[in-house]
């Protein structure tokens, strides 16, 4: 929860590339493209390890309908390694799971069967992994993705939130079992 206004301590959360600013949206980085130019990338990080299986849930907001936003659980210390739910909105919004490690990045599964966020309303994301490596994506508690994936059996060095190109806010995250 971001109401403290302050993403920095309880939990330290480490701005890596563009701006993020906590405001009444929550946690907010904007990095829409001007006229004709290309949009920015914004990412930032907790360091806070998680279990191999997890449970996370966020309060998202799309504010401008565009760009790509990102949701990491990352091994390392270069952050590369782990899985990314990706956000790719438009009329046919994309939901996609991707496996990033030595050998390059996989898309696990996707789902373009939802519909667009609502421009500036809190959407309930919940992504989970069970033990034996079975993923299940929900908005607003109605799954869109379900898959299994046994590429990373160790638990998770943090969490990396990453913007391209859009307007987005998380007004909290918080761990579920």
């Amino acid at each position: 929860d971001f109401s403290d206004g302050n993403y920095t301590a309880n939990p330290a959360w480490t701005s890596l590339q563009g701006t993020w600013t906590v405001d009444k949206n929550g946690l907010h980085s904007d990095t829409k493209a001007a006229n004709g130019q290309q949009g920015g990338v914004a990412a930032i990080s907790l360091q806070q390890g998680l279990k191999n299986a997890f449970g996370l849930d966020f309060a998202l907001a799309d504010l401008a309908n565009q760009g790509q936003f990102e949701i990491r659980v990352f091994q390392g210390t270069s952050k590369d390694s782990g899985y990314r739910l990706v956000y790719l909105p438009s009329n046919s919004p994309v939901f996609a799971l991707y496996r990033a490690g030595r050998s390059g990045i996989t898309q696990v599964a996707q789902t373009t069967n939802t519909a667009p966020l609502r421009r500036g309303d809190r959407t309930r994301l919940t992504w989970t992994r069970d033990a034996a490596g079975r993923m299940v994506v929900a908005l607003d508690g109605k799954t869109i993705i379900e898959a299994s994936d046994n590429g990373f059996r160790d638990g998770w060095n943090g969490v990396m939130l990453v913007n391209f190109g859009g307007d987005f806010a998380v007004r909290s995250v918080q761990g579920v079992n």
